[in-house]
């Protein structure tokens, strides 16, 4: 679940103690035209159900612009 990017780490500390019951905060400092900014994401999660479940949670705190963001691992394999 990608809940979003913000500039001031204070905030990114109260929204990573927030959503710690949620599941595991990530937290990714990018570059940003006017200083660091820094995208927070919960995940990652198992399947899609849990997903929907940790967003809505996220939406409970306050965080109407959170998304479910979808990566995946490809496996090479050896032929």
């Amino acid at each position: 679940v990608q809940v979003g990017s913000f500039a001031d780490p204070d905030n990114v500390e109260r929204i990573r103690q927030e959503l710690s019951d949620v599941g595991p905060v990530q937290i990714a400092e990018l570059a940003g035209n006017n200083g660091p900014i820094y995208r927070v994401r919960v995940g990652p999660l198992h399947d899609v159900d849990e997903a929907q479940i940790a967003l809505n949670q996220v939406y409970g705190f306050g965080l109407p612009d959170a998304r479910v963001i979808a990566t995946h691992l490809e496996q090479a394999s050896l032929q």
